[in-house]
């Protein structure tokens, strides 16, 4: 039965001369009290092998798997004069757009005096191709600045936190393809907070 399964497995194999001798000769130098029969074994298995590698050499490979779409970047939103923010009724007429080498996002940005209090705060909005963690990593400095945390509290979407240098740095993203950041100096975590969330584009 063996020898007809190999017969029928290497029917159109063409090996080089000898190769079943030296086979059986090689594995009787290393096993001299191995019989005739099992060394006839070994020779039948090495031409099993050697048929079923050549065979498969000629087989078709499988195609490759198609490449997987990248999803397509959010497109930038007009932001100049749509900006609203709830702690600051006027923001969207004292904003400005500004320069970006990114052609792939738009970036709005006003300055705001809270009552009773010495220090301005900056907002940003950034409108395009933007992740939270993508703007995080871009405005903290890293030799000045620890390492971010989630803010938990956060209403809407996702938002970390940090602090530099006496100031209190807070990036929220309240939905795809629109990122707040908000820097305060003498401003508490939740009010920073609510400032972010308090903006919308029309």
């Amino acid at each position: 039965m063996i020898r007809d399964c190999v017969d029928h497995e290497v029917l159109d194999v063409t090996l080089p001369a000898g190769f079943a001798e030296r086979i059986a000769a090689r594995a009787h130098g290393r096993r001299p009290w191995r019989s005739p029969r099992i060394q006839w074994s070994i020779g039948l298995a090495a031409l099993a092998t050697a048929a079923a590698i050549t065979a498969g050499a000629g087989l078709p490979r499988p195609p490759a798997d198609p490449p997987v779409a990248a999803e397509p970047a959010a497109e930038p939103r007009e932001l100049d004069g749509r900006v609203r923010i709830e702690e600051f009724p006027q923001a969207a007429d004292e904003g400005w757009v500004q320069s970006d080498p990114r052609e792939d996002r738009q970036v709005w940005t006003t300055v705001r005096r809270l009552e009773g209090h010495r220090h301005p705060v900056r907002v940003y909005v950034f409108s395009g191709d933007v992740t939270l963690g993508g703007i995080a990593s871009e405005y903290r400095d890293t030799a000045k600045a620890a390492g971010w945390r989630s803010v938990p509290s956060a209403s809407r979407g996702e938002a970390v936190t940090w602090t530099e240098v006496g100031r209190r740095h807070v990036v929220l993203q309240s939905e795809p393809g629109l990122v707040v950041y908000v820097v305060t100096a003498d401003v508490d975590l939740a009010w920073s907070v609510r400032i972010a969330e308090g903006v919308s584009v029309r």
